[in-house]
């Protein structure tokens, strides 16, 4: 039995002789139909997966039925001489799909939750799993609405995580696959000052900076002169965090609810600042001018014209984070 479906297309199905990765996606959507991302990668919505009876013992009902209604499933398939053992084929196909799931995450604030991995293969006795495990969770924080997920956000998504797996399989760059790791770690707080904690960690990955000055004025490459200041914020409330501070330690005093509204708003610039950085990172493969501490400190020697014209506009900070509404931010318990 093939990874049965409720599309008609039959190369949406995991054929004899196929290893197959997929993660079933608990995520709003608004696709109208699958999508075929190429290199072998669909994303299908409202998939209805048909599971074969034994695969629920085999994952426990509960993983079982997030695969069956996965709102949005990912797959990815390659042909393989050898089916019969979970091998770096496997892990290749997961691999290309957390890629996608990471770009995902950084292509727009979406209304996803994570979801189920599992990967396997068909061969003559049918179609088998041979390792499951959950996604890294992603806590929506409230504030603001996050839309679903569209075509247009997986194609960019798939195009990026070509970039990504070749930054990530190129050697050295420590720095660099530490905030791309540390920004996929952000989405699972749902503590204020911890999520711009690891956000702001995130962007200092590029920014290397000594000192909230500096993190102030290196960010403005990213945002201009005008949003700098919300940097500083920022930088302050990551050091809060990191000495296990109230977040806003060291801001201007405001009243309770005015205090909490501000700690949700700059926890979105935060994290909207830091998909920005990491999206201009791997879309342009910016990593080339941040590839060791040399390389680092020669590019924030160079004039802001340069700079600028090598990592390209900076972001609308305002924009990003207009439809910020107070009223969805929960009082403080």
């Amino acid at each position: 039995m093939p990874l049965a479906t409720s599309q008609s297309d039959a190369s949406l199905s995991v054929r004899p002789g196929e290893k197959y990765a997929a993660i079933a996606l608990d995520a709003a959507s608004r696709l109208q139909g699958p999508v075929n991302l190429g290199n072998g990668v669909f994303a299908l919505p409202n998939a209805n997966v048909v599971l074969p009876e034994h695969w629920t013992e085999w994952l426990g009902s509960i993983r079982a039925d997030a695969i069956r209604t996965a709102p949005v499933l990912l797959l990815a398939k390659a042909a393989s001489d050898a089916v019969g053992v979970l091998d770096h084929e496997n892990v290749a196909l997961q691999r290309r799909l957390d890629a996608l799931y990471w770009c995902l995450l950084a292509s727009g604030p979406l209304r996803v939750e994570g979801g189920v991995r599992f990967t396997g293969a068909r061969g003559p006795g049918g179609i088998d799993v041979r390792q499951v495990s959950e996604t890294r969770s992603v806590v929506s924080l409230q504030g603001l609405l996050h839309p679903p997920l569209t075509e247009p956000h997986l194609r960019r998504a798939a195009v990026m995580s070509l970039s990504l797996s070749e930054l990530l399989a190129a050697p050295g760059m420590r720095r660099i696959k530490m905030a791309v790791r540390t920004f996929m770690l952000a989405f699972e707080e749902e503590n204020i000052g911890e999520r711009i904690h690891q956000f702001v960690r995130c962007i200092d990955g590029i920014v290397c900076a000594r000192g909230r000055e500096q993190f102030k004025e290196r960010s403005k490459l990213f945002v201009g002169e005008q949003a700098s200041s919300v940097c500083s914020e920022l930088y302050l409330m990551r050091n809060n965090a990191e000495h296990f501070s109230d977040p806003a330690k060291g801001l201007d005093p405001l009243p309770l609810r005015e205090d909490l509204v501000r700690a949700f708003r700059r926890a979105h610039e935060a994290e909207a600042l830091a998909r920005y950085c990491m999206c201009r990172l791997v879309e342009t493969r910016a990593w080339s001018h941040l590839t060791d501490d040399d390389r680092v400190d020669e590019f924030w020697r160079i004039s802001v014209e340069q700079r600028a014209a090598a990592w390209g506009p900076p972001l609308d900070l305002a924009a990003a984070v207009a439809q910020f509404n107070p009223a969805y931010v929960p009082d403080e318990t």
